[in-house]
């Protein structure tokens, strides 16, 4: 097995605005598809909760769904996508691109899967339901 070109640093407190350019590229409006589903919310629930072996058609379920969601609006998110690789990475934007399609696909997938990334989608979901249940509104 070859060695990446690549190394994804663990995100910190920056990353977040890197994160949420990204997000809003997305669209929030396809976000909330995929926060809306029980189904994948309970899966999703599982992997950031599990704390050894995690369930691999769960993973798998998250792991589909978040790359639908980037797949469907690929096009318009590529300076968004790669300034976010690039400001987490040793690599520049430039070398980012010009990486071979399957190791451009597997540094996102290793970023959208670092526990960093899935804490903090963790760490959102657990508040918006706090405080739904808060207001009475779950």
């Amino acid at each position: 097995m070859t060695e990446k070109a690549y190394k994804i640093r663990p995100l910190v407190g920056k990353d977040l605005f890197k994160i949420s350019k990204f997000i809003d590229k997305l669209g929030v409006n396809r976000l909330e598809k995929i926060f809306s589903n029980v189904e994948l919310m309970q899966c999703l629930n599982d992997v950031i909760d599990s704390q050894e072996k995690q369930n691999i058609a769960k993973v798998g379920q998250v792991l589909t769904a978040l790359a639908s969601l980037i797949i469907e609006c690929l096009c318009g998110i590529e300076e968004e996508l790669n300034e976010l690789l690039e400001s987490v990475s040793n690599l520049s934007k430039e070398e980012i691109s010009e990486l071979p399609i399957k190791e451009y696909v597997d540094m996102v997938k290793d970023l959208f899967m670092q526990k960093d990334f899935v804490d903090f989608f963790g760490h959102i979901w657990g508040q918006f339901t706090r405080a739904q249940t808060a207001t009475g509104t779950a």
